[in-house]
């Protein structure tokens, strides 16, 4: 099946305030235009390419009622961006399915803002101002085993005004295993997670990293009654000024579950949870802030 979508249309908004009343506080507006086509084939495969430009103009109108123009009222300043966008999907086994996207952006501030010379060490760089995201998830029929692998990889010069919530200067990865035993009787689920936040270009930060791991054993029995064991540890690490050191960490054991009881033709369900977690924060100066939780 090929499939064509177009899109072109303009947006307005207030930076500040969304009040009709103060329509002369931080007003932007721009327009978008683009196409998305591609083709998907019975076997679940499909190709996508993509291309979006957005076209931002603000602040538009920073005069007050009965005052002088402000800055960048009368020449206001205008960013392009373009983002191409290559997707696709496609069956590793009957059971599993590998999907990769690469998007670009090329973003340029006013109309005759000369462009920036690239240095000959990023200028042919593929991962410079672009975001790339693999997955590999399905399942193993022969020994039942559910996975998923997840990487993500987003530059500090990537722009995307289209999704706001997308986190530049991240590299992210993480496994994904589920298996049941018993006749579905016992489930081991595991997963890690590795997420760095950098916040300049080159090395020595500041930067953040998170390792996060995850071990659930749950027994299911009948009428949705259960029992839980859970094991959670998580370290921060934090990168500035060429020093690193653990801002934080945390383990957390729990075990928790559900119970079922009838008596006199009514059934009664009874829940229990139960734990502890050992928590360190690095502070000021040093020191360290390191208390331990138990709950019931």
């Amino acid at each position: 099946k090929n499939k064509l979508a177009v899109i072109a249309g303009n947006e307005k908004m207030n930076g500040l305030f969304d009040q009709a009343s103060l329509p002369f506080l931080q007003q932007s507006g721009g327009n978008i235009a683009g196409f998305r086509m591609g083709r998907e084939t019975e076997s679940g495969a499909s190709t996508f390419v993509s291309f979006f430009h957005f076209t931002q103009r603000g602040p538009v109108d920073l005069q007050l009622p009965g005052t002088l123009p402000l800055p960048n009222s009368i020449n206001p300043i205008n960013r392009f961006t373009s983002i191409v966008t290559l997707q696709t999907k496609m069956p590793v086994t009957p059971t599993s399915n590998f999907e990769f996207e690469y998007a670009r952006s090329f973003s340029r501030v006013g109309a005759n803002t000369p462009r920036r010379a690239k240095s000959g060490a990023n200028s042919l760089s593929i991962l410079q101002n672009a975001a790339v995201d693999i997955k590999f998830d399905g399942l193993i029929t022969d020994i039942g085993l559910q996975h998923k692998i997840h990487f993500s990889n987003v530059d500090l010069g990537f722009t995307n005004p289209g999704n706001p919530f997308l986190k530049r200067g991240l590299k992210a990865g993480s496994l994904d295993l589920r298996k049941d035993f018993l006749k579905k009787i016992l489930r081991i689920h595991t997963q890690a997670n590795y997420r760095q936040f950098d916040y300049t270009a080159g090395t020595g930060g500041p930067s953040v990293k998170q390792f996060n791991f995850l071990l659930d054993i749950r027994g299911k029995f009948k009428r949705g009654q259960y029992i839980n064991f859970r094991y959670q540890p998580n370290t921060n690490y934090r990168i500035a000024a060429g020093q690193s050191g653990i801002a934080g960490e945390s383990n957390r054991l729990s075990l928790d579950g559900s119970f079922n009881m009838k008596i006199a033709n009514k059934i009664y369900r009874h829940q229990l949870l139960v734990g502890v977690q050992e928590s360190l924060y690095s502070g000021l100066l040093g020191t360290n802030v390191q208390f331990t939780s138990r709950f019931l």
